[in-house]
């Protein structure tokens, strides 16, 4: 299996995951293809298609990460994935969430950005590729100056065994009232035998607006992971971290309005509030699962920058150090092939049937996004191939006793004692009656046989015999 565990190694910290789709997207079944269209599509969780469309200006975003476990990612499965030009798959602070007056949340201890430590100290950034960015802080003599209250996550992704996690967030501002930090990114996986990103696949920190002169820190960026056979385009694959952003004051002292801070500072708690800002959120990561003699296309850019601490500021404002980039990695498909629906079949857009080197995989999925199809596995009347031999429905007991596989469908059998053209001509009549004429009862043809007008015509002869008799 390509991506072994993603799903089972997040279910600690994402637990189960659902589908929701709201007007515009239908849940489809298994290997259909959908094509999404408008802006107000939202799934998460594990979907399979045979060909999945983001059409031109059409955005689909991934349902954020709730306090059940729900969302936060999503997985597409597919035989070909085409996101065009200007649409947009979007897991956009759908991660770890933040939380008013409280560290950032995070799927693993201590990455969230920690929350001010006092009255007036920024949140720090969240965490994941690399540390959070540190808050910062204008000093008594005016210096802007790294916070010692206001510290980033701890970074906790490991390259060696490239486990996937969504983003964390960022710590809430110490001030009144107290404002949560930016949420980190979702997880945005696609895997197909062909991929093309023209449009922007996104899982960004986002970034909280300042509120009683204190500012947030920004969430981390989350994971993309593509894994295909072939990708091309020139699009944009985004795991940016939030931004820490800038909030205005001057010197502690105390106050009874904002007008005692001399315009430069905000009155908050009966204190003017020292200008700050929060940590931002550190790149997260992208990673592409890729044939050994693959590249990756140069006309596709990959952004993973940290967030910056101080956004909105002047020129003249406090700026602080913006947190550490993302990453991309690539690792080698095994087989040189992918198996997009996990049934341990390689797709047969790179793979022929039979053994696969000595990988201990199979090759010749003719529908790699449905796993109950491909060679060897069991055929049924459902109208496909389902064991990849050229041939729908094809083979003994695929129905029950008394029906038959008819147009992807188990009837009942009718039994038939002839045919007229190609209708059932029903059961032989039981009997004929001349009584100056013919009746022919209901089930015998209008137009029958030759071998029907012969008997009638013999039957008429023997009565007339009998009648000169």
């Amino acid at each position: 299996m390509l991506r072994r565990s993603l799903g089972r190694a997040l279910s600690f910290s994402l637990g189960a995951l659902t589908l929701v789709a709201l007007p515009g997207l239908a849940a489809a079944k298994p290997a259909e293809s959908v094509t999404i269209q408008g802006t107000t599509n939202t799934l998460s969780g594990d979907q399979y298609y045979d060909t999945f469309t983001v059409m031109a200006g059409a955005t689909l975003h991934v349902l954020h990460l709730a306090a059940d476990g729900s969302g936060g990612r999503l997985s597409i499965h597919a035989n070909q994935i085409i996101i065009q030009a200007t649409g947009s798959i979007e897991a956009d602070g759908a991660g770890s969430q933040g939380t008013n007056d409280s560290d950032g949340a995070s799927p693993v201890a201590m990455g969230g950005g920690l929350r001010g430590m006092s009255m007036g100290d920024p949140g720090g950034g969240g965490a994941y590729s690399a540390a959070g960015g540190q808050g910062y802080v204008v000093d008594a003599t005016g210096m802007c100056q790294p916070n010692a209250g206001s510290a980033g996550g701890k970074s906790f992704f490991d390259a060696t065994n490239k486990m996937l996690y969504v983003g964390a967030a960022g710590g809430a501002a110490n001030g009144s009232p107290p404002n949560a930090g930016g949420a980190g990114g979702g997880i945005v996986e696609l895997i197909a035998a062909k991929i093309t990103i023209d449009g922007t696949v996104s899982a960004r920190g986002a970034s909280r607006d300042a509120f009683g002169g204190v500012a947030p820190g920004g969430g981390s960026g989350g994971s993309i992971h593509i894994a295909t056979a072939a990708l091309d385009g020139a699009g944009v694959i985004s795991v940016a971290g939030g931004d820490g952003k800038h909030a205005p004051g001057f010197g502690l002292m105390k106050c009874t309005s904002t007008a005692d801070c001399g315009g430069r500072g905000t009155c908050t708690g009966g204190m003017c509030i020292m200008a700050n800002d929060g940590g931002g959120g550190s790149g997260g990561v992208v990673l592409f699962s890729l044939p050994s003699t693959a590249t990756l296309p140069t006309s596709l850019q990959i952004v993973s920058t940290g967030g910056a601490s101080g956004a909105g500021g002047g020129a003249t404002d406090c700026m602080g150090m913006a947190a550490t980039n993302g990453q991309y990695l690539t690792e080698t498909l095994p087989g040189d092939c992918v198996d997009a629906d996990g049934d341990g079949v390689l797709s047969s857009s790179c793979s022929a049937p039979g053994p696969v080197g000595a990988t201990g995989l199979m090759g010749g999925d003719c529908d790699d996004a449905d796993k109950d199809t491909h060679p060897g596995a069991k055929e049924v009347c459902d109208g496909r191939d389902n064991d990849c031999n050229d041939a729908k429905d094809d083979g003994d007991d695929l129905c029950p006793a008394g029906e038959t596989c008819s147009k992807g469908a188990c009837v009942e059998e009718v039994s038939d004692a002839g045919s007229h053209g190609a209708s059932d001509a029903g059961s032989p009549p039981d009997y004929v009656r001349f009584d100056g004429g013919c009746d022919v009862p209901p089930g015998l043809p209008a137009e029958g046989s030759a071998g029907a007008l012969v008997s009638l015509m013999v039957l008429v002869g023997a009565r007339s015999r009998r009648r000169r008799a």
